[in-house]
């Protein structure tokens, strides 16, 4: 995680073009999060579908989506 702080500490925030951008990249990152996280409750068998780990899963899905949605509307 250190080498993503000193890499986001190079980026250029200065424009409102560049933070526009750089909010595009961060929600393309959380879709593919989210992607994988759908792909992960799908290999749940459906015998275990009712429990913590689904449950645990299906939240950070909304809480992404969430996230998603707020950044896309920021800009």
């Amino acid at each position: 995680m250190g080498s993503f702080k000193s890499f986001a500490a190079t980026l250029d925030f200065s424009t409102r073009a560049n933070r526009r951008k750089a909010v595009a990249v961060i929600i393309g990152i959380l879709e593919k999060i989210r992607i994988a996280e759908e792909s992960y409750m799908d290999r749940i068998p459906e015998n275990f579908q009712c429990g913590d780990a689904y449950a645990a899963a299906d939240y950070s899905v909304d809480s992404l989506i969430d996230a998603i949605v707020g950044l896309s509307d920021a800009y």
